[in-house]
């Protein structure tokens, strides 16, 4: 037996109910309130609507999200190229900041086995630069590699100090490298430096 078909008209306005914890949708109908109606996959009922009508629907979603999908891509290529100049800066800022802490730490060892008699009277240059490397790399092995993404890498000694003579002189030492960075925006830090001076002990 066919069931009697509704027109427009003998429906009133649609509404959501929640009946044994599902949210179904269903039509009052004028005269034939229990009549059954078509169900969507989201279980809401829907009004009866042509194959035709249906399918251009779904090409019309698929071509939104397609649009959408596209404005995503360009919008990541755009921001891709900041985000990675903003970590590189973040790694090379690291990198300096250690870098200087660790010559801190190894001017100051430096000079102050220097105060301590390191060098004699009789030191040539050679000898004094091959003294203060052992103690560097002693304290802070690998620093200079580390900073100059390098190897072999060497340290800067603008001026060698002298040996202590007596308790009234100070001694001076200034340890530089260079410093090569990863990020552009990162260029302007060459070099990385440290000085410390201590009283010589006699």
């Amino acid at each position: 037996m066919e069931r009697p078909s509704v027109t427009p008209s003998e429906r009133l306005p649609a509404r959501c109910l929640t009946i044994y914890g599902t949210t179904q949708r269903r039509y009052a109908l004028l005269g034939n309130p229990n009549q059954s109606v078509r169900t969507s996959r989201l279980g809401c009922v829907t009004p009866n609507r042509s194959t035709d009508t249906r399918r251009g629907t779904v090409k019309r979603r698929h071509r939104g999200r397609r649009g959408e999908r596209g404005a995503a891509i360009v919008e990541f290529a755009i921001v891709l190229p900041v985000l990675l100049l903003i970590l590189l800066s973040m790694v090379d800022f690291g990198r300096y900041f250690y870098v200087r802490i660790s010559l801190s730490s190894a001017s100051i060892e430096v000079a102050d086995a220097i105060s301590r008699g390191l060098f004699t009277t009789s030191d040539g240059a050679d000898s004094k630069r091959s003294k203060m490397l052992m103690v560097i790399n002693d304290v802070s092995p690998g620093i200079a590699g580390f900073a100059q993404l390098t190897t072999p890498a060497d340290f800067i000694f603008p001026t060698l100090p002298e040996a202590c003579p007596n308790s009234a002189q100070k001694t001076a030492v200034q340890i530089t490298t260079a410093f090569n960075s990863i990020s552009p925006l990162f260029s302007f830090f060459s070099n990385a430096k440290s000085s410390a001076s201590m009283r010589c002990l006699g």
